[in-house]
């Protein structure tokens, strides 16, 4: 075997290792089609940095990798509510603020551990929650799309309820 030989090999490894690298791993396609799932379900799913009044959560610190979390915001033009912070225990919302208001309804109980904050403001309900630790909690090879569809609608009524029960 020759030096030309070793050389072509390297450099056709070199190629395929990188063409491997460059295909996305199954949970980001995964957490990808959740993310447009849930814009056709009327949620606006953003990755921000993590706000100042969740840091001291002591959930958000448990399950945290990094500075980021997402948020899902449903928008509806003819509410009209004050500025409202919740925490989530893992049972029940936590106001943060001088505000008379209770959430009074229970989150979806698969949807729930993966909760750690709410914002309400004028017209706008917005949850951050850990949505790529929720995906990671089914294998690879299952097919999930019917689970995300309703656990997306099951998410998009119960921010909709959230408001609604107390108007």
């Amino acid at each position: 075997m020759t030096v030309g030989f070793w050389v072509i090999a390297f450099v056709i490894l070199l190629i395929v290792g990188n063409l491997m690298a460059a295909k996305p791993k199954i949970h980001e396609v995964r957490l990808g089609e959740f993310r447009l799932l849930a814009r056709k379900k009327g949620l606006n799913p953003k990755l921000i940095a993590t706000p100042e009044w969740l840091k001291n959560n002591q959930k958000l610190i448990q399950n945290q990798k990094t500075s980021m979390i997402t948020q899902y915001t449903l928008v509806n033009d003819n509410w009209r509510n004050p500025l409202m912070h919740f925490i989530f225990d893992g049972q029940i919302w936590h106001n943060l603020d001088d505000v008379d208001f209770f959430v009074r309804i229970s989150p979806p109980d698969n949807l729930s551990p993966y909760f750690v904050g709410m914002l309400i403001k004028a017209n706008s309900i917005s949850l951050y929650w850990h949505d790529e630790s929720y995906l990671q909690k089914f294998s690879v090879r299952e097919n999930i799309s019917t689970t995300m569809e309703h656990d997306l609608t099951a998410l998009s009524d119960y921010l909709s309820q959230i408001l609604s029960v107390d108007a």
